[in-house]
């Protein structure tokens, strides 16, 4: 072959991966695949549905380019600096297997989560070629959330999930009708959840240059998902939102103090403080106000359920699952109950120790404790220096960039304070959807600082 058509085939290649990884994330997004059969809890590894894990094939097949390429010599390795955490977290998870009840149930559900998790994101940096390729994604990426964002909104009015409603019924049991905001997840919690890390990213979409017209539409966006985070009634999905948003503002501030340019930021910050008042003071005069009437009340009551006085009877599930990880800790410390093996011990045990026999509810409700529970004390270590690696990583690449090239790393630092925070209130990374979106952004975001550091010259053409 010509070198000019091998070159054309290389190209061929790296855009089908950047498609099958768009395909990957707009699936994750309006299918509820987890939920397209009951959901089986027994003693034995689930059978093998396709459309379930469909996401774990298209990572497989995202795998094999990157094999092909890699043996063509069209790649090579390039080194994140988080490897070894990645490695020593995912050894500790085998080693927490050894002494576990359920090591086949375990053992597949470390090859799905890290197959869906980890090693996707570590494969996106791998695979991505360019900065081109890493914004081309990423604009796909907000594209995609905002529909679904727009989706969930218009059912969520309409009181009617219209593609998924019979299925989420039938076999989601988190689902609880459209008073909340959930649409295709069938769970408000993951909704807010997913939004508030896609958010950041549909800003930056909105915020970068370009066609005025593309901005209004990625601005509309932005809006639609912070609407709907709020319809959610999720509390850790507000708490996340309010991070990213903090997050956002004490890093452009920091950045603005190094570069003496204090005065604008402080103008930039009164000046949105004034829209924020009038749009405040110019609503009810639109009659908007009343569309939401019903729902202030809702969030005014959710809200008042983590006061003091009601922790004891508003969160007593918590508190319990709390008391249930401190009691395995105290049995198994340093390697936990098993990776992956909560769901079945829980099921065991819930009969004699948990009044909510009919709960739905399998998980410790927060992802710390649930790192500690089935990993043990290691576990629980090896995590949050890995996700602090990954956070070191990007934040430490960002300092050293140009003004014109922060905003896709800003963006990943904002959602993944938000993300940090949020896995204090449930275990999102077990969630199938929040895990590959996580991952998904993280290894975006990872390419593009380590890409980035040596590159001056701004990607052409998007």
């Amino acid at each position: 072959m010509k070198p000019a058509g091998l070159a054309q085939g290389f190209l061929a290649a790296d855009r089908l991966g950047e498609g099958i990884t768009l395909a990957l994330f707009a699936y994750i997004s309006f299918v509820p695949f987890y939920y397209l059969e009951p959901l089986t809890l027994g003693a034995q590894v689930p059978s093998f549905v396709f459309l379930r894990y469909l996401p774990l094939l298209l990572a497989g097949s995202l795998a094999g380019l990157w094999l092909v390429g890699l043996w063509q010599h069209r790649r090579s390795l390039r080194r994140l600096g988080a490897e070894p955490w990645a490695i020593l977290y995912m050894a500790v998870g085998l080693l927490s297997l050894v002494s576990a009840a359920y090591p086949g149930i375990g053992l597949a559900k470390w090859v799905y989560y890290h197959g869906t998790g980890i090693f996707l994101g570590w494969l996106l940096t791998q695979s991505l070629t360019n900065r081109l390729a890493s914004h081309r994604l990423v604009r796909g990426i907000a594209l995609v959330a905002g529909l679904c964002a727009t989706y969930t909104l218009l059912s969520h009015w309409l009181g009617k999930d219209w593609l998924w409603e019979e299925i989420k019924r039938q076999n989601n049991p988190f689902y609880g009708g459209t008073w909340r905001a959930a649409a295709p997840f069938g769970n408000a919690v993951s909704t807010a959840s997913y939004l508030s890390l896609c958010g950041p990213f549909i800003c930056w979409e909105a915020w970068r240059r370009g066609p005025l017209l593309r901005r209004l539409v990625f601005a509309a966006f932005a809006l639609v998902a912070l609407v709907v985070i709020l319809l959610s009634q999720s509390r850790g999905g507000w708490l996340a939102a309010c991070t990213a948003v903090l997050a956002t503002t004490l890093a452009l501030a920091w950045q603005g103090c190094r570069r003496q340019s204090r005065g604008r930021v402080a103008t930039a910050t009164l000046g949105g403080l004034l829209f924020l008042s009038v749009v405040w003071q110019l609503l009810p005069a639109t009659g908007l106000h009343r569309i939401f009437t019903s729902q202030i009340a809702y969030m005014e009551h959710r809200a008042s359920l983590l006061s003091g006085s009601q922790l004891g009877r508003t969160e007593h599930y918590r508190l319990a699952q709390m008391d249930n990880v401190i009691e395995i800790l105290s049995q198994h410390p340093w390697f936990g109950i098993g990776f992956g093996n909560y769901t079945r011990y829980f099921e065991d045990h819930r009969a004699t120790t948990f009044a909510e026999k009919d709960s739905p509810f399998h998980t410790t409700d927060n992802m710390y404790l649930m790192f500690a529970a089935e990993t043990g004390i290691a576990g629980l270590l090896t995590a949050i220096a890995l996700l602090a690696a990954v956070l070191w990583r990007v934040g430490s690449r960002w300092t050293q960039l140009q003004d014109a090239d922060k905003g896709l790393s800003l963006a990943f630092l904002a959602a993944a304070s938000g993300f940090l925070v949020n896995m204090a209130t449930w275990d999102p990374l077990n969630d199938p959807t929040l895990r590959l979106t996580f991952w998904i952004l993280a290894g975006t975001a990872l390419f593009e600082a380590i890409f980035s550091a040596g590159q001056t010259q701004r990607p052409k053409g998007i």
